[in-house]
């Protein structure tokens, strides 16, 4: 965790660039969060995170070489919630292709309702797309009249009906409503020269591989009477 936290920290431990004998690597989503969702100081979920990162930052230690002996001397109600904290701050579910993410599959074990996180508004989504697509949504989740009502409105206004129209509903857009997990691929190598290793085996049992006489003709002959027999 002496690794993990400076990188998540990294604010808190900024221009420090400790030695360290553990090869652990990791990364933070955070930065690129803020900067590919405008309205992220708003979300209910960054307003926790951010103020548990702001709980611990108090806690820690000034120096990034204090880490190690200041976490030794704390107990594991602490190491383990800060731990669990310093892990969470590595999940990355940003991808700029609208495909099956890994990220699902932690949203499904945990059962996390993303209607508690992100709320259909202007900023989160109505601003960013196009004035029939609006109209879509609210002919599918209000009604068709409130589709044709924002139609003849601009864009702006469009988009401002409709966060009043779409506020309580509980709607998620395709990209966080879908829950699908990518699906799992597992690869092995396969040994090419698998008569050559029949052979080695048994050269080492004491056999000729390529005497087909003695012993060998007469397990022939049993499985030629067990044919006839069936």
């Amino acid at each position: 965790m002496s690794r993990m936290i400076p990188v998540v920290f990294d604010g808190h431990y900024e221009r420090q660039y400790p030695a360290h004998a553990i090869g652990v690597g990791l990364s933070t989503s955070r930065d690129a969060l803020v900067k590919h969702a405008d309205d992220m100081a708003d979300s209910v979920a960054w307003k926790e995170l951010e103020a548990e990162r702001a709980k611990w930052a108090r806690m820690l230690p000034a120096l990034a070489d204090a880490l190690l002996p200041w976490l030794l001397d704390q107990g594991s109600d602490i190491q383990s919630n800060l731990f669990a904290f310093c892990v969470a701050a590595t999940v990355d579910g940003i991808d700029g292709s609208d495909r099956a993410h890994a990220v699902n599959s932690l949203a499904d074990v945990l059962n996390v309702d993303l209607s508690y996180y992100w709320k259909p508004t202007r900023a989160s989504y109505f601003d960013h797309v196009s004035k029939s697509r609006i109209a879509d949504v609210l002919r599918e989740h209000v009604s068709p009249q409130a589709a044709a009502e924002v139609q003849r409105m601009k864009k702006d206004a469009a988009a401002a009906a409709a966060e009043v129209r779409m506020a309580g509903s509980g709607w998620l857009p395709e990209v966080l409503a879908n829950r699908t997990v990518p699906e799992f691929r597992s690869y092995a190598w396969e040994d090419d020269d698998t008569d050559g290793d029949a052979d080695d085996e048994a050269r080492n049992a004491g056999d000729d591989p390529d005497d087909m006489s003695g012993e060998t003709g007469d397990a022939t002959g049993d499985d030629e009477g067990l044919a006839e027999a069936a």
